[in-house]
């Protein structure tokens, strides 16, 4: 059966820096998808940009694959070395370097790459509804996030963790409050919305309940 990762974030509203800084030092002790999410500059505008050229479509029309979340990170992404060398035990309160390292902090999520030779292909992944546009009918598109409340009740996680998906019929309300298994064609693109930036489209998706799969 799987699990969903619980993982480490940080806070929208401002914190007092000892707190700051042990929250920094949590999401460097964690693996890549448990790292700490820190808030992103809201668009006023959704966005998308044109996918890399080393993210050539593969037209994979075969059988649907399944992914995990470690799947959509890149093996020589290590954002933890990013900090390495600042010693947080010995910063204080008002310390400039905290406020630096929550900056390089935020920026590296926005940034975070994706996996190129990903698009094109049919897969299946299970994990979070955050809303982004709801009707009478529901929710046809939304950011699909590996923990409960990403982008809405905690800041969202890094760009590579984030899939944009539009789906192929709307889902329910109670249906967006628990995990669900999205199925189509994943695209490299980033999209910037007011609730965080992916790094992943799947449109014309299929999303169902999830259930866990069988033995």
């Amino acid at each position: 059966m799987m699990t969903f990762q619980k993982p480490f974030f940080m806070f929208k509203k401002p914190l007092h820096s000892i707190e700051r800084r042990r929250l920094i030092q949590l999401a460097f002790w964690s693996t890549a998808p448990c790292l700490a999410a820190l808030p992103i500059a809201s668009a006023q505008n959704a966005s998308t940009a044109t996918p890399p050229k080393s993210a050539a479509p593969q037209l994979n029309q075969g059988k649907v694959r399944d992914l995990s979340w470690d799947d959509l990170i890149p093996g020589d992404w290590k954002p933890e070395k990013l900090l390495e060398g600042m010693n947080f035990a010995l910063l204080q309160d008002g310390d400039p370097r905290a406020n630096e390292a929550m900056a390089k902090l935020r920026e590296l999520w926005d940034k975070a790459p994706a996996v190129a030779s990903l698009h094109g292909q049919n897969v299946r992944l299970p994990g979070f509804v955050a809303p982004l546009e709801r009707s009478a009918k529901g929710i046809s598109e939304f950011l699909l996030v590996p923990y409960f409340g990403a982008c809405i009740h905690s800041p969202p996680p890094p760009a590579n963790q984030i899939v944009h998906v539009v789906s192929s019929e709307p889902i329910s309300e109670k249906t967006a409050q628990a995990a669900v298994w999205a199925s189509g064609r994943l695209e490299v693109l980033r999209f910037e919305s007011a609730l965080g930036v992916s790094g992943y489209r799947m449109p014309q998706s299929k999303v169902q309940p999830y259930q866990a799969k069988k033995n």
